[in-house]
């Protein structure tokens, strides 16, 4: 079958083919999203803790496995894949396909609440076992506060730059474009007595 042959001999029904494939495909490119950073749902979550000093055995036997069990609860949880390791246990949840990408911080929020109810039966000195649902954003902008000030002789203290940094913050909040704003590297405010 030759087939620019056949569209030649048959060209009002090659004509109308190619209308239809043109207006499907001028309605499809009206209706498609334009999104400079799609959104992209991500049905993933991590739990770790640590517990400096204890040996794998011991983590996946008093961190790893009651948490496990306790999550794997969730109706929404598709897998549960855990690794421990001396002084630090992960596991990664996975979610349905079937969870809605509106109700996917409602469903984060109970694997929180599984999670805390099982933190109290951990052993003494055990750190407390962090969920972490954020990983999938992604920062456009970093914005670096920095100590030299108007002259070398003058920098700016660090209580100085931390002002700087919540009032940038506070302002960036405002934007309705922003979506968050995190502040790191802010020292510990320490006491220094001269003797």
């Amino acid at each position: 079958m030759n087939l620019p042959k056949l569209a030649i001999t048959h060209r009002p029904v090659t004509l109308v083919f190619a209308a239809i494939v043109l207006i499907a495909g001028a309605m499809t490119f009206g209706s498609m999203s334009r999104r400079e950073n799609p959104r992209i749902t991500i049905r993933s979550a991590t739990v770790e803790t640590y517990w400096p000093g204890a040996s794998a055995l011991r983590m996946e036997e008093l961190v790893t496995d009651p948490l496990e069990d306790s999550i794997i609860q969730i109706e929404e949880v598709e897998t549960v894949e855990s690794i421990s390791r001396t002084g630090y246990s992960r596991i990664d949840i996975t979610l349905l396909d079937s969870v809605l990408a509106d109700t996917l911080d409602q469903t984060f929020d109970l694997v929180r609440d599984k999670v805390d109810a099982v933190r109290g039966s951990l052993p003494e000195g055990c750190g407390e076992p962090f969920v972490n649902s954020d990983f999938g954003d992604v920062s456009s902008v970093c914005v670096v506060v920095h100590p030299t000030g108007v002259s070398r002789d003058n920098p700016y203290s660090y209580r100085d730059l931390e002002l700087v940094a919540s009032d940038l913050e506070t302002e960036l909040k405002r934007l309705g474009s922003v979506a968050s704003v995190q502040t790191f590297g802010v020292p510990d405010e320490t006491i220094t007595l001269g003797v």
